[in-house]
């Protein structure tokens, strides 16, 4: 006997085990995406390190971009990693995985390309005002 639900449950399941299949592969790519955001939130601050070597304080500043390096840049990168891996493994069929994906990419390298200069400009700024 056939029934009228037959087709739309057969879809509506083939719709939802497409969307599962994709949160793996968003785990992947935010991997990619906070290693590749640590690169360059080192990068920034190499470059950085370098601008500021001469100037007043300077012989401490690699030390403190190390500490940013480890307490600030590692920590973030990582924790959104876990948040993805997670979520791959426990992935809901929604559309709205997605718009999260979209938003802790943006966050993950808005955090990674505005850190490194805006602590390295208030590094200066209090280095020239305490003469160190």
């Amino acid at each position: 006997m056939a029934s009228m639900f037959d087709d739309a449950a057969h879809s509506a399941t083939l719709q939802y085990k497409g969307r599962l299949e994709r949160a793996p592969a968003l785990a992947r790519a935010m991997s990619i995406h906070a290693a590749l955001a640590l690169l360059t939130f080192a990068a920034l601050q190499i470059a950085g390190v370098v601008l500021l070597a001469n100037r007043p304080g300077g012989a401490v500043l690699p030390f403190v971009a190390l500490v940013a390096l480890l307490l600030l840049a590692i920590p973030f990168a990582r924790r959104i990693e876990r948040r993805w891996r997670r979520l791959s493994d426990n992935a809901l069929p929604c559309a709205a995985l997605h718009t999260c994906f979209r938003r802790d990419r943006w966050n993950l390298w808005r955090a990674a390309l505005a850190v490194p200069p805006l602590w390295l400009a208030s590094y200066a700024v209090v280095a020239r005002a305490a003469g160190l």
